[in-house]
């Protein structure tokens, strides 16, 4: 996963578009290997999409948006996210 992906995805639950500014400072794309970390903690029991959407709900709790899809139902998002995990050739899991 990328960052533009996490943030398309992000940007699909709040309603907006994110915008990114490419420039030579930029840092390239950090790709960490999760291993030691399943090592020591063992795998995450909750999904990336579901952790975006419990975060979005914990740091908005008295927002007026519609409730967010629940873990089981696939919103555009997913699908959008998807795509882009797809047209990844570096991608080697769900991050």
């Amino acid at each position: 996963m990328s960052v533009e992906d996490y943030c398309a995805y992000m940007g699909q639950l709040v309603g907006i578009e994110p915008s990114f500014d490419y420039t030579p400072e930029a840092h390239t794309p950090l790709w960490p290997d999760v291993t030691y970390m399943h090592q020591l903690l063992g795998r995450t029991k909750v999904s990336w999409r579901d952790g975006f959407r419990r975060m979005i709900r914990a740091a908005t709790p008295n927002s007026n948006s519609p409730p967010l899809t629940r873990p089981h139902e696939r919103s555009n998002a997913d699908a959008v996210a998807g795509q882009a995990i797809r047209r990844d050739p570096r991608r080697s899991h769900d991050g």
